[in-house]
């Protein structure tokens, strides 16, 4: 089964009429995945309710081959309704009339009962939305990913959050685990009140059902961006207009997608507000609704009243202006043609050293999670709290077979403006300790709006400070496990990480 493809690029080609448009006879199965917990108490569980209502008929109209079935999940899962056509419209609508909310949450059995669902269906496309109001109450990330998985392997996921009355780092937190169960940032939808909720779940199911001949533009980093087209302007306070719609991925405003229809010429516009770098991608679709043809700019420096101009047009090159200092002349121009990429600077390459840098920032409001945890035993847990608890007789111990090549660990803080890390490599509270667990050699970093970098770590028990070569403007910082060294290690081969810290100038 093809499935429906969000690029992460940019495409441009031109474009011929689509074959798969509104009233469509694609075979589609649904399952709509919702949160019913008692954190939905209330004026939430209503509005979710006219947000489900309203993308069943979404549905029904865009794709009237398709079928819906329905599962709230609080600590138990329930069938509101398994699979109906739209010959049973009313009967859905019924099944979801008069909700309430109870209970802590449990995803990890919802996603289960999804898969389940979905196995039973021999649809062209298999699509999941999936909605939860926050993190996980009663289940370890490690389960929910494992479920998420499965999933994926059999259908698109989309999910939704609804995060209210939530500080930033918690908000984030949050982000990553709907990232996990969706599989992808592009399918990760977030509101922050009741009201937008039918509107998101509405965008969705028109996403599936007719945007094959959209235009996706991908603005990556702080940075404000305006689309214009027939007098009409298109950016993060009017996210609505005749020829398009604006979002934040996953809620975070360091990433805006766009979609637009694919048949107009539009004038971008893109204003920087701090010193950073700004990726650039747009994709358009080929004829039978697949982005084949990719283009990015990546790594454009800007700073305060820096102003990125360019124009996007089916068929055409894909080219950006900067006015570095928005004193209106133009230092450079990129130009993109089919399927390309370019790389306006280079990437950020990190060092390491032993030497104390920066200021350490407190770690008491921030989140951490991990791919894995090894079990608990009798000398105690392993869980990926012990990362950031600044207590040198606790670690995280990754919970895979193997040394872990693969796995990581992903803090999650309030946006602020750091140089690096401090990272204590294995388990340092002893020698013997560290000489018979394994530690990180390579890792892979990975900070909001910068490319991927790799580092290697000394084989040492002492701190061990990793430096960028500007400062970066962030709110995660994931570090990803890549090689190791095993010299002196158990057979169980088991790494370790005691602790992280960031660091401030």
């Amino acid at each position: 089964m093809k499935k429906l493809i969000l690029a992460l690029m940019i495409a441009a080609l031109t474009l011929a009429p689509f074959a798969v448009m509104e009233g469509d006879n694609v075979t589609r199965d649904f399952v709509l995945v919702f949160d019913s917990s008692r954190s939905m108490q209330g004026t939430p569980i209503q509005s979710l309710e006219s947000a489900l209502k309203s993308v069943i008929h979404t549905i029904f109209r865009n794709s009237p081959r398709a079928r819906i079935a329905v599962i709230g999940y609080e600590m138990t899962t329930k069938m509101y309704s398994d699979f109906r056509g739209a010959d049973q419209e009313s009967a859905l609508i019924n099944s979801v009339t008069g909700l309430y909310a109870k209970n802590g949450t449990i995803m990890s059995t919802a996603l289960a009962d999804a898969r389940r669902t979905l196995s039973r269906s021999s649809a062209r496309e298999k699509i999941v939305l999936f909605m939860s109001d926050g993190a996980p109450e009663h289940d370890v990330v490690r389960d929910i990913a494992e479920e998420a998985m499965l999933l994926q392997r059999i259908a698109d996921v989309y999910s939704i959050g609804f995060f209210q009355n939530m500080s930033e780092s918690e908000k984030r937190s949050s982000e990553m685990v709907l990232e996990l169960i969706s599989g992808d940032a592009d399918k990760c939808f977030t509101v922050e009140n009741e009201y937008e909720l039918t509107d998101v779940f509405r965008d969705i199911a028109e996403e599936v059902t007719l945007s094959r001949d959209k235009i996706i533009l991908r603005v990556e980093n702080q940075a404000d961006i305006m689309v214009t087209c027939n007098n009409e302007t298109l950016d993060g306070y009017n996210r609505r207009t005749s020829f398009g719609t604006f979002r934040y991925s996953g809620g975070k405003q360091d990433m805006s997608i766009l979609r637009l229809d694919a048949k107009n010429t539009y004038d971008i516009e893109i204003i920087g507000y701090q010193d950073t770098h700004v990726n650039v991608s747009v994709s358009y679709p080929d004829q039978r609704g697949f982005y084949t043809d990719n283009r990015s700019i990546k790594y454009i420096p800007v700073t305060y009243g820096s102003i990125l101009t360019g124009e996007m047009e089916p068929g055409k090159d894909f080219w950006i202006q900067l006015d570095y200092n928005g004193d209106g002349e133009w230092e450079e121009e990129y130009v993109t043609r089919r399927n390309s990429q370019i790389h306006a600077t280079e990437p950020m390459q990190p060092i390491v050293t032993f030497s104390k840098v920066g200021r350490r920032i407190s770690n008491y409001n921030t989140f951490v999670y991990a791919s894995s945890e090894l079990e608990p035993s009798q000398y105690g847990t392993y869980e990926a709290k012990h990362a950031i608890d600044g207590d040198i007789k606790t670690v995280w111990v990754e919970g895979t077979y193997g040394a872990g090549e693969g796995e990581w660990l992903t803090m999650y803080f309030d946006p602020t403006e750091i140089i690096g890390f401090v990272i204590q490599n294995g388990m340092v509270k002893s020698p013997e300790s560290f000489d018979r667990n394994v530690r990180v050699e390579d890792m892979i970093i990975r900070v909001d709006g910068e490319p991927e970098m790799q580092v290697t770590l000394y084989d040492s028990l002492n701190d061990q400070t990793v430096l960028f070569n500007h400062p970066v403007y962030t709110s995660s910082l994931t570090l990803e496990l890549s090689t190791f060294y095993t010299v002196g290690a158990l057979e169980e081969l088991t790494t370790c990480i005691t602790d992280v810290w960031l660091i401030t100038e």
